[in-house]
């Protein structure tokens, strides 16, 4: 009877720990739902941005400058939860490769996501680290402690080159993207159009703000697609768990069954035996 109690409280531990696990999956994949409609918008805005810089690039060249620069500083956006598979150990592996022999220095690192800083605390590469978003409607205030941090550096370091890395959620892949100098990943533009384009401020002055607007886009359309990541790669990782707590439960089920069977087996036994009746 003791031996069966206890699978019995395992047996409803593990219930337990599948109802929560559950509501988890059902957060994230809500999570996930709202997200793709946010997405759709901002690749929507930073796909007109990026064509209004070819249109303004094609025309003034001169405003991006190639030159090597000395100050390499990598923003890594890793996860603010666990529950989701090796989201945070593919972008230290990644963070790994980054460091070669041919390399000059190891670039330094601003990190967004606790657990992921967590796994860096020490690291003489962290120059910085946020907490991340745990929702949608926290990309923002991610975000406005990401520019603190850039502008910071960039006081420190006028001549520094940004890049990001991230989950992407339709290649399934690490994206490593650079943001500053500005489009230098842009391809050459589709479009050649006969004007140039009319500024109402000086060449410079427009550059900078637009610049500054496009980083923004990019910068939230980046938060937003690793959250959806990570909320999707929680969904798988917990999704495989409850397969297993599934499968324990009915083993235990099962085990449970023919145990109550057997001790029904032993009181039946015992009756008899108290009324007589030896040939059992």
């Amino acid at each position: 009877m003791t031996q069966r109690s206890e699978l019995e409280r395992h047996r409803l531990s593990l219930g337990e720990i599948r109802e929560i696990m559950n509501s988890m999956k059902t957060l994230a994949y809500m999570e996930s739902r709202k997200l793709e409609r946010v997405l759709a918008t901002q690749h929507a805005i930073v796909a007109q941005t990026n064509a209004m810089a070819q249109y303004l690039l094609s025309f003034h060249p001169e405003l991006l400058h190639g030159q090597a620069l000395p100050t390499r500083i990598y923003l890594v956006v890793g996860s603010e939860r666990g529950f989701c598979g090796d989201y945070n150990s593919s972008l230290l592996r990644y963070l790994d490769g980054l460091t070669t022999p041919a390399t000059v220095s190891a670039p330094s690192l601003i990190i967004i996501g606790h657990k992921l800083a967590t796994r860096l605390e020490g690291d003489a590469r962290v120059l910085a680290s946020i907490d991340g978003a745990n929702v949608v409607e926290e990309i923002g205030a991610v975000l406005h402690q990401v520019v603190a941090i850039l502008l910071e550096q960039q006081t420190r370091n006028r001549v520094m080159s940004l890049s990001v890395l991230y989950h992407d959620v339709q290649s399934g892949t690490i994206l490593e993207k650079g943001l500053l100098p500005p489009f230098q990943d842009l391809s050459p533009p589709t479009l050649h159009y006969p004007h140039a384009p009319i500024l109402n401020l000086s060449l410079e002055q427009f550059f900078a703000e637009f610049l500054e607007q496009a980083l923004f886009f990019l910068l939230n359309e980046v938060l937003s697609t690793a959250l959806m990541a990570e909320s999707q790669q929680r969904i798988q990782h917990l999704e495989g768990a409850l397969q297993d707590i599934d499968k324990k439960l009915q083993h235990l089920n099962q085990l449970s069954n023919r145990m109550r069977q057997e001790e029904i087996t032993e009181e039946i036994e015992v009756i008899l035996l108290s009324s007589g009746y030896t040939d059992v």
